[in-house]
Order: structure tokens, then sequence, then C-alpha cells
């Protein structure tokens, strides 16, 4: 659960990640989020500031993000057209390890009624994909890999993106060793790179099945399309 509070030292209001411990394996989740960013500083990634754990309590203060979700920012204003589908907003990612799984909070409400294509503005689009790729790039080149990258865990501020929610990030040289305590798949079902599903393998390659599928989601009408669009920028190859 995310707060937003005031850091009186810092003078100036912070977001608060909080959690409960009802399980004595729930603090690695938020301590190993904090651990593999908190050192971290760029442009496109949020900041993270101080971890406090007090009895029954663990949480951490972070840059707070007063943004929109890149769906929003990058459609055009259009008579007629229906809410943007947001349905894969809060990740349920730090909960017990041996119970890791990441779940939809919200169930889609299926329509019958025809669905107008909202327009998009592609030139947003390449500025979120340009923006992403270059704050995944230098998570990659730093050991850290996401592993829940999707539009909900990106902010749009005043035209600069940025990527959070780390609680399933991991540090690669501790991969094997984190993987190995999942007995689980954790992340969104939607964005699951095949190799992880099958394998239960994680590694920078499977950055080109997030980002596709954001794409797809920011308003690209196929995977080939996104795909297209991602070589392009030179995210992947």
């Amino acid at each position: 659960m995310v707060y937003l509070g005031r850091d009186l030292r810092r003078d100036m209001d912070v977001a608060i990640k909080f959690r409960g411990i009802t399980h004595h394996d729930a603090t690695l989740w938020i301590k190993r989020e904090f651990r593999a960013v908190a050192s971290l500083r760029h442009a496109n990634l949020v900041e993270l500031y101080e971890l406090v754990a007090h009895e029954q309590s663990c949480y951490f203060t972070m840059e707070y993000l007063p943004g929109v979700d890149p769906r929003e920012w990058v459609a055009r204003p259009s008579p007629g057209i229906q809410t943007i589908d947001l349905t894969d907003r809060t990740t349920h990612s730090a909960v017990p390890v041996q119970e890791a799984r990441t779940e939809l909070s919200v169930t889609p409400v299926v329509s019958t009624a025809p669905r107008a294509v909202p327009e998009v503005d592609f030139a947003r689009v390449r500025q979120v994909l340009a923006q992403l790729a270059e704050g995944i790039a230098f998570l990659h080149a730093r050991g850290v890999i996401h592993r829940d990258i999707k539009p909900s865990n990106v902010l749009v501020v005043d035209g600069t993106v940025k990527l959070l929610d780390f609680g399933l990030a991991l540090e690669r040289r501790r991969a094997e060793e984190e993987l190995a305590r999942e007995t689980k798949l954790v992340g969104t079902a939607a964005y699951l790179a095949p190799e992880y599903v099958e394998r239960l393998t994680v590694s920078p390659v499977t950055v080109k099945f997030h980002v596709s599928n954001i794409l797809s989601k920011l308003g690209c009408t196929s995977r080939t399309e996104a795909v297209a669009l991602s070589i392009q920028q030179g995210l992947i190859s």
C-alpha cells in the first residue's frame, strides 16, 4: 500500500510504500525492492530514499510522482471514446515468497457494445518508448532486472517517463538464489515472457516481450507493429 506523506528533513512530499509484517519472509520482498534500486539514480526511474523497519511494519519512502498513466498521456481527446482499459493496475508483489504471485486487482467487465478505437499521438508513444528504454538500459547495465514492466508501473510526469514498482526486481548476481525461493510464477500474467513461464528463467532479453505488450496497450494495433516500433527506436534487435 502506498501513502502520500511529508519528509520533514527533506522538506518535501514523498510516497510511502508500507506493508505490515504478516510473515517472516514478507520483509524480504520490500527489502529486496529497496536494495535493488535505492542507490540508482536516473531521470526515468523513481527515486527511493529511506527504508524503515519498526516492530510489525516495514516501509520505505520514495519520490512522489503526480503523474498520469502513459495510456492516458498518449491518447488524443476524442468525443465518444470509452475509458482506456486500466485493469492491470496494482501488482500484489509484496507477499510471502512461498505464495508469491501477482494478481489483477480489477475484474474486467465484458461489454457487447462496439468499442471505438482511441486516437493515439504516436509522437508521444515514441517519447514513452525512448525514455522507458533509457531507464531499462540503465537498470540492465547495473545488473537489475525489473520483471514487471507494464503500463500501470509507468507514470508520465510533465513529459518525463518514470518506471516504478520494483517489488519483483532481481539483481542478476543474486537471481539464481532468489528464484530458488519462489515456488510460483510471479508477475502480471499478460506480460510474462514465454521463457519465464516455461523455464522460470529471467534475463534482460525478456524486455522484448514486456515492451511489445506495453506498446500494444499504448495504441499499436498488433504485436508486429509494436515490435517494429521497438526496433525503430533501437530498444531491441
